[in-house]
């Protein structure tokens, strides 16, 4: 299929073939972000998911420009902790372990079940790591579990003794989803391992009572999805062929991250 459109140039064709793959039913995906990314019906937002997801095919062909997001999403990580004020040494480990997992191509068939098993339909970066992980990370926050609300909203305890309590508390969250999985050292396991240092800070941030790491995390929010919907609109990145199209994803992904490494 990719063949079929490298060399096109006409103005959204790669949109206009989106829609005739979403009228053959072609098209699944685990959740609909149609509002989210301001998609004016069902089938303009699973186009251009279906584009966008062309786009990174293409983009992480790229051996250095996987690379590029691999290293950039762990500066990300690192200076959102640095605001919080927390050592990144562990969160870097598990984050490290992942990589390195998920770079084992005997392990995709089994990565593969355990995200279907979370109605993953599609093995690309959009669904795994903007979708399921960031959109997702940032809807939990929105209604956060009882053991992380009651913790943070207690007025008696002092705000060390808090981000103690809510990382212990996050900590049995995970410990008692563990017992769940299929694949007990599989993908979702090595997630949980990042959770287990990411959730907290998260949670702080968004939900805490420090300005300046509240403002740096809704401004992290704000900015990836800013970034996410520029990528859903073809007049801010070319679905003219794939060439332009994997060029614009990777320039607003540098242009995006850079903005929040300056401004976190």
């Amino acid at each position: 299929m990719l063949e079929n459109i490298e060399n096109k140039d006409e103005k959204n064709v790669l949109y206009e073939m989106g829609m005739s793959s979403v009228a053959l039913g072609r098209v699944k995906y685990r959740v609909s972000r149609r509002e989210l990314l301001a998609c004016i019906s069902e089938d303009d937002f699973a186009a251009k998911l279906h584009v966008i997801r062309l786009g990174f095919d293409r983009l992480l062909q790229e051996r250095n420009k996987k690379q590029w997001f691999i290293d950039h999403g762990k500066l990300m990580l690192g200076a959102l902790f640095e605001k919080a004020d927390r050592d990144s040494t562990k969160l870097f480990d598990a984050y490290d372990e992942m990589i390195n997992f998920v770079s084992i191509e005997s392990n995709w068939k089994n990565i593969k079940d355990e995200l279907a098993t979370r109605d993953v339909k599609i093995m690309n970066f959009y669904d795994i790591a903007l979708d399921f992980i960031l959109l997702d990370a940032f809807e939990d926050l929105e209604s956060p579990p009882s053991a992380i609300t009651s913790v943070i909203q207690n007025r008696w305890l002092s705000q060390s003794f808090k981000k103690t309590t809510l990382a212990t508390a996050v900590w049995s969250v995970l410990k008692a989803k563990r017992r769940l999985l299929k694949y007990p050292d599989g993908f979702i396991s090595r997630f949980y391992s990042i959770n287990e240092y990411l959730v907290p800070v998260l949670a702080w941030g968004f939900l805490g009572s420090e300005e300046e790491l509240n403002r740096s995390c809704a401004y992290l929010k704000e900015t990836i999805v800013d970034y996410l919907k520029c990528l859903f609109d073809p007049t801010r990145t070319r679905y003219t062929n794939l060439d332009d199209l994997s060029y614009d994803i990777e320039m607003h992904s540098r242009n995006y991250l850079q903005l929040i490494l300056d401004n976190i």
